[in-house]
């Protein structure tokens, strides 16, 4: 069964952090723990001249493409089947008011 998240279109902060129905609350730590990871890192290496330099490897930029395209393929298909779901409902509603209408 789906329920029902309702949010207000205006407000783009508001949809970007609802709690219900969102995935925010848990990634959040994980967000935050890189960014003060990064800001250390940055930090040591302007203050040791780039002995402690990190190199950036596009090997996992490749990777998360891959990642990336399997979940929103997955996404959309979730999304075409509730559409193909709502429309043969409406179909069979459609339907069954013609026969309701001929029948009175």
């Amino acid at each position: 069964s789906f329920s029902t998240v309702s949010y207000n279109s205006g407000s783009h902060i508001s949809v970007i952090f609802q709690v219900w129905g969102s995935k925010w609350p848990t990634v959040f730590p994980y967000c935050l723990f890189n960014v003060c990871v990064m800001v250390i890192l940055s930090f040591v290496d302007s203050h040791f001249d780039g002995k402690y330099s990190v190199d950036v490897s596009t090997q996992g930029h490749g990777f998360l493409t891959l990642v990336v395209a399997f979940l929103l393929v997955s996404r959309v298909n979730t999304g075409l089947t509730r559409y193909e779901s709502a429309r043969d409902s409406i179909g069979v509603m459609y339907r069954e008011c013609r026969e309701l209408v001929q029948n009175v």
